[in-house]
């Protein structure tokens, strides 16, 4: 039994990890940013902390959307996913901002054993603005990638990317671009509390092999008032060749035949 966390343990996708190190997990607890390493012999142990790292939210705290008083599960604190590449971890989750959930991204530096936060940023995209459920990759060149969503009272829930390139200032995020808006809000699968729905769980994002500069992201949209859509999309920096057009074939689902 593995026991001295209190949070959910998110693992790291190793892009060039080598046979000699460990796997690593991230933690988000109690406003705490924990890394945690597993060996070849399967022990699990804390390999830093990073103290009072974000402000939590509520864990039932639900996003705005348009048109409705119902709201969306933002799912939040609990990190969403984690990539770790040439020595820079990197991973995301919601987080409170003067009351609103907002993504934010931490790259930690794992070149020597003593872990260190080289900066954490957030997805502010102003005043009411809720940004959440985020996912986070990095590539070859050492920008970073970030699909979320997007909603608020003026605001049906849209999928969002945004990103920073190795050279921008630290703890900077660009503008975010709309991938894919809905164009109603959504009353689908219920959530955790009372006028309150299901959305996400999760996200996704990658890099792809063919070139290690091409993001592909996933995430959810509103097909309808009760049903929900995914959406897949590339992108890259600009100064990188236009990426190739989408392979996929993208369908609603009501939300009857699924389960949460």
């Amino acid at each position: 039994m593995v026991t001295g966390f209190t949070g959910t343990l998110q693992p790291a996708l190793s892009v060039n990890r080598s046979a000699a190190d460990p796997q690593l997990f991230v933690e988000a607890s109690a406003g705490s940013v924990n890394v945690w390493e597993m060996d070849d012999s399967n022990s699990l142990t804390i390999a830093q902390t990073f103290p009072s790292a974000y402000n939590p939210l509520p864990g039932n705290f639900g996003v705005p959307q348009q048109g409705t008083s119902s709201t969306l599960d933002s799912v939040p604190n609990r990190m969403m996913n984690a990539v770790w590449r040439d020595d820079s971890l990197w991973a995301t989750h919601t987080v409170n901002v003067g009351g609103a959930a907002n993504a934010r991204w931490y790259e930690i530096d794992t070149t020597n054993s003593n872990y260190t936060l080289t900066q954490t940023g957030n997805v502010d995209a102003g005043p009411g603005i809720h940004t959440f459920m985020p996912g986070v990759s990095v590539d070859s060149e050492g920008n970073m990638g970030i699909v979320y969503s997007q909603s608020s009272t003026t605001q049906f829930p849209a999928m969002m990317y945004a990103g920073r390139q190795i050279a921008d200032p630290l703890g900077t995020t660009r503008e975010g671009t709309v991938v894919k808006a809905s164009t109603t809000f959504y009353e689908g699968i219920p959530g955790r509390s009372p006028n309150q729905y299901r959305w996400g769980d999760y996200p996704g994002i990658a890099i792809d092999p063919a070139d290690s500069k091409t993001f592909w992201g996933l995430h959810e949209y509103s097909a309808s008032n009760s049903a929900w859509g995914t959406w897949w999309s590339s992108f890259r920096f600009a100064n990188d060749p236009p990426p190739p057009p989408p392979r996929l074939h993208l369908h609603p689902f009501p939300h009857p035949a699924l389960t949460p």
